[in-house]
């Protein structure tokens, strides 16, 4: 599968932004019933969606991305019907907020069936405390960083700073998972590019590879963002071109001892570069 990194959300309650947002360039577009929709329109939501489904999946296919829905998590008095609604839907994922469970996130595998990944929305302090159990219920495709709920539960000031520690842990066990590198949370700030840009390169910085997006006029910039920068690319060449001279051994590349691990490294920068 192609390297994903925009996750675009769009409310169900408005089925007319879902030809807009398959055309956006996301590379999956995520239907969401759960925080953009208020309580009142639940029901409603499932439904327009349930009608629109098929219709979008199409569109999405001929995109060339991903259709999810994000479910209301367990314990709310939608959850169920979501999962029962999903089971029969087009969709080629569910995302799943707060997986805190290992048990209920098993029985939703079970329910949702083999044929839909599971991207789990981290964003309580439970869901970390079995962060490890979790990144490995089979079905799990990725791993979300759900920000905002996340400082809510846990009483933090900032997306910054004290989400440092979470991020390092969701990089870590999507490694241990044999995953993909984790989802950053959304950037809320619509108008201002230069703190989407900012918020790119922390989340590269902490070993992430995608981004959540609320927004089409985000996505350009996070499709970009994560795509190594060209000077990186001639570097890794450089030390690839020259770790095939040395047979592999360790060489100096622009003034530097280029050995094993950093020629693994190059090899991975030109493999995200596509």
């Amino acid at each position: 599968m192609p390297a994903q990194h925009s996750f675009l959300f769009v409310p169900a309650t408005q089925p007319q932004r879902f030809p807009k947002a398959a055309a956006s360039g996301a590379h999956a577009v995520i239907v969401d019933l759960e925080d953009a929709v208020a309580p009142p329109d639940k029901e409603r939501a499932r439904a327009v969606f349930a009608a629109e489904a098929a219709a979008l999946r199409a569109l999405c296919d001929s995109a060339g991305c991903e259709l999810l829905v994000r479910i209301n998590a367990h314990g709310s008095a939608w959850h169920a019907q979501d999962v029962q609604a999903c089971a029969g839907l087009p969709v080629h994922g569910v995302v799943v907020p707060k997986p805190d469970d290992l048990v209920v996130l098993a029985a939703l595998a079970r329910a949702v069936g083999t044929a839909r990944a599971l991207y789990l929305l981290v964003e309580s302090a439970a869901g970390f405390l079995h962060l490890a159990d979790i990144a490995r219920t089979p079905g799990v495709r990725r791993l979300m960083l759900g920000a905002a709920d996340l400082m809510l539960d846990i009483g933090l000031p900032d997306d910054d700073a004290p989400l440092h520690h979470f991020r390092s842990q969701l990089a870590l066990h999507s490694r241990l998972a044999g995953l993909p590198p984790p989802v950053d949370g959304v950037c809320l700030a619509l108008d201002d590019p230069g703190r989407l840009e900012q918020e790119i390169g922390r989340a590269k910085r902490f070993g992430f590879g995608a981004k959540l997006c609320v927004h089409p006029t985000q996505i350009d910039a996070v499709n970009r963002g994560f795509l190594p920068p060209a000077a990186e690319c001639e570097w890794a060449r450089r030390v690839v071109e020259a770790a095939a001279g040395a047979g592999g051994a360790a060489v100096k590349v622009d003034g530097r001892l280029v050995d094993a691990p950093i020629i693994e490294q190059a090899r991975r920068v030109l493999a995200a570069a596509g």
